[in-house]
């Protein structure tokens, strides 16, 4: 993966940001409010059981993982990935961890040079963004020809958080946007992805045998009875 200071002249913004704190400083100051509301958030250091599934799909080249978080996911890819968070916490973390996370707002142009990157992991990312449209769109340009989207997805109107009593904007302020099956799919037609699979996560029930058997339901019925679903698309 190649490692521009920034992808084009014209997005020096949200340029490949160094550790020192003067870099740092720069790139907070130029952060937009969603991001910033961000900027001192701790993120969760939870793994799906599902996540058994998108393994597969990762292959042994290098990962870029957006909103990295704790590095929960990013400890399991390849050396040579690299996580983008905008969190100090998050950073801190994943520096701890000895994984490769730098500072980037993702509500902006991501700093990679086109057609460079042939797996972006994104895991609960997509609700959080501005515009999920336009991060998409980097997706598909920074992605190589046969990359491989792994989209990571909470779901708004699943039996389990009816049955916990849990309301998907209000016990989640930071959930701008949710994403149904057919919303998803058709997002990123738009985008020029093409989707591949779906995967999904248990809530209340969580045991290998439960989660063997919610992948065997069909979509719509899987999508009622889970927290979550995985995404895995590649660009059509």
């Amino acid at each position: 993966m190649q490692r521009p200071d920034v992808y084009r002249e014209n997005t020096a913004r949200n340029q490949w940001f160094e550790d020192s704190p003067e870099s740092l400083q720069t790139a907070e100051e130029n952060c937009g409010d969603t991001t910033r509301s961000y900027l001192n958030l701790p993120g969760s250091e939870d793994e799906l059981l599902s996540f058994r599934y998108v393994k597969r799909w990762v292959g042994s080249g290098p990962i870029l993982d957006l909103g990295c978080s704790t590095g929960a996911y990013l400890r399991y890819f390849p050396a040579d990935s690299i996580g983008l968070d905008a969190s100090k916490p998050n950073l801190e973390r994943c520096r701890q961890l000895g994984l490769t996370a730098r500072f980037c707002d993702l509500n902006r142009e991501l700093p990679f040079r086109s057609n460079t990157t042939p797996v972006i992991f994104c895991s609960h990312l997509l609700e959080h963004v501005d515009s999920p449209i336009a991060l998409l769109r980097e997706c598909y340009r920074v992605l190589s020809a046969d990359g491989v989207l792994i989209l990571g997805l909470p779901i708004e109107n699943s039996a389990v958080n009816w049955l916990r009593g849990e309301n998907y904007f209000r016990d989640h302020p930071g959930h701008l946007y949710s994403f149904s099956l057919t919303g998803i799919s058709a997002l990123l037609e738009k985008t020029g992805f093409e989707l591949r699979q779906l995967y999904f996560e248990p809530r209340i029930i969580r045991n290998w045998l439960w989660l063997s058997a919610l992948q065997h339901l069909p979509n719509y019925l899987a999508a009622r009875l889970a927290m979550a679903y995985w995404v895995i698309a590649n660009r059509s």
